[in-house]
């Protein structure tokens, strides 16, 4: 769940076992935000997503993580904006 005041966006991203905090930024109709999380093997990474939103519903972009995983994609998602 995001939430966007002004250009700050901060949130929770939830896993299976575990909730992360995201925190990120919008710029017109650019959004960027990040979550640091543990991978299957225990290692610590950095989850950022970048991209555009397209309508209140629906946002598009690339999930990028660093270090650099095979889970790297592009993709389009639902977005909705309270």
């Amino acid at each position: 769940m995001l939430t966007q005041e002004g250009e700050k966006v901060t949130g929770t991203y939830s896993s299976p076992d575990v909730r992360h905090k995201v925190s990120g930024a919008v710029k017109g109709n650019g959004v960027s935000f990040s979550a640091a999380v543990t991978n299957n093997a225990g290692e610590k990474i950095t989850a950022r997503f970048t991209g555009e939103i397209l309508s209140p519903s629906k946002m598009e972009g690339t999930v990028t993580f660093d270090p650099q995983s095979f889970f790297n994609g592009t993709g389009i998602g639902p977005a909705r904006k309270p």
